[in-house]
């Protein structure tokens, strides 16, 4: 594999070869973080500054700023041949060697099936757990990780970016947002008629989806708010146990594994 030293002229592809990069609102480091990009992970750019690229992800074109220095540029071939990368890592956090040099990922890192060259980089996927996990299992691991809006890492993460890392580890790529999300699957009319993976949606008081969450059963979702944790759920919504009140407004339910 070979790729251009520098990005060229518009528009051109690119990949995180970096454990994670943040991904931008604006062109600005003091800027929003929406969310961030994962080893392995290829984008297209249309627009550059001198210190910044606009990107739109191949896999979920969620579209942001990335740092000029952290993206690594690639030619079309090289471009194609990543987005074939099927593996994703397993485990919330393993090492992989990259120059001959082990490097930690975070799980949801996209990972070839063996070693090859890109960009002038040797990445060898060694022994790095990459066995799909179902949803919940793959939520499960991930307990105890701190909230960080627009994050996606075990280091950080929010409340779509937990269900998209979590759905992808089974091969399923969700939209990166809640609202989003909730346009995936099929409605569930009756919080009784849950099941395991489901997700459930809560809502603010004008009727805005703004958390999301794994349903383990029609009682107890696993999501990320403050924290990952587990939570009652019932037909009003999360149910905080130890402060004894509700949290999050149910809004609906919807099934994205048959």
């Amino acid at each position: 594999m070979s790729s251009p030293t520098s990005f060229p002229t518009p528009p051109y592809f690119g990949a995180c070869l970096l454990p994670v990069i943040p991904l931008r609102s604006a062109p600005h480091h003091d800027s929003e973080m929406v969310s961030q990009l994962l080893f392995g992970e290829t984008f297209t750019a249309d627009v550059h500054t001198d210190e910044w690229l606009h990107v739109q992800l191949d896999a979920d074109a969620y579209e942001g700023w990335i740092s000029l220095k952290q993206g690594t540029p690639l030619d079309a071939t090289t471009h194609a041949q990543l987005q074939k990368w099927s593996h994703r890592l397993s485990a919330p956090v393993s090492n992989i060697l990259v120059d001959n040099f082990p490097i930690l990922l975070p799980c949801g890192a996209r990972l070839p099936e063996k070693a090859c060259r890109v960009a002038n980089h040797t990445i060898d996927p060694a022994q790095a757990p990459v066995e799909p996990l179902d949803p919940c299992r793959a939520a499960k691991q991930l307990i105890g990780a701190p909230y960080l809006w627009g994050g996606r890492t075990a280091l950080g993460i929010d409340c779509s970016g937990l269900v998209q890392t979590a759905f992808s580890l089974s091969g399923i790529l969700l939209p990166r947002d809640a609202y989003q999300q909730a346009d995936c699957g099929h409605p569930i009319d009756d919080l009784q008629h849950v099941q395991p993976a489901d997700l459930a949606f809560f809502a603010n008081l004008s009727g805005r989806i703004i958390h999301v969450g794994i349903c383990l059963s029609p009682s107890l979702i696993v999501h990320a708010s403050g924290q990952v944790h587990t939570d009652q759920l019932d037909a009003c919504g999360i149910f905080h146990t130890t402060h004894h009140t509700y949290t999050h407004r149910l809004h609906s339910l919807r099934r994205i594994i048959e």
